[in-house]
């Protein structure tokens, strides 16, 4: 309960309108979902070692830590999403924003930075997803914790260079990529 309260607490009430805003609004909510995790992190150990070995069998079988859970196939695909989350965060569309903006040249050396920053980070966050699922509830969790970390420290580094670009447009140019 804690921690849904956390997650819902993030929500934005009303959807923010720029780019940055964006980011920031992004930013809040992996943050809460980091301390969500870290709520539960507890209380989940403290559940899991009053467990039988059997019952601790059953709850690490949840996640499907072989891969195969035949109930929802979730851990499988956790790790293609962990890559397709890094090719998603390198998503950054320089030609539709140029398009959208008509940069002069200062601002294509700003985007073209943009560009590039995004792509190192994306690069950070595929070389960083895991090989294999954890075979326990407790340290797919504690996996959890540490991928979010590692995306927010990618949108932290993202966010100097899209201020950075955002900055140097025009308020027409702003409102075409807004």
């Amino acid at each position: 309960s804690k921690a849904e309260a956390i997650l819902n607490a993030s929500c934005p009430n009303d959807p923010p309108l720029t780019p940055v805003g964006r980011l920031d609004a992004l930013d809040k909510r992996l943050a809460a979902m980091k301390q969500a995790i870290e709520t539960v992190e507890g209380p989940l150990a403290e559940f899991s070692s009053k467990l039988s070995s059997e019952q601790q069998k059953a709850l690490n079988a949840l996640g499907g830590s072989d891969g195969t859970d035949a109930s929802s196939g979730l851990a499988a695909n956790d790790l293609g999403r962990c890559v397709d989350e890094g090719e998603e965060f390198n998503g950054t569309p320089s030609q539709s924003i140029a398009s959208a903006v008509h940069p002069d040249a200062k601002q294509k050396t700003a985007l073209t930075k943009l560009e590039m920053v995004t792509e190192q980070e994306a690069e950070k966050l595929r070389a960083q997803c895991p090989h294999s699922v954890p075979a326990t509830a407790e340290a797919r969790l504690k996996a959890m914790d540490q991928r979010l970390g590692e995306t927010i420290t990618a949108v932290n580094a993202v966010r100097p260079a899209l201020v950075s670009f955002y900055d140097t447009l025009s308020d027409e140019q702003k409102a075409h990529f807004n």
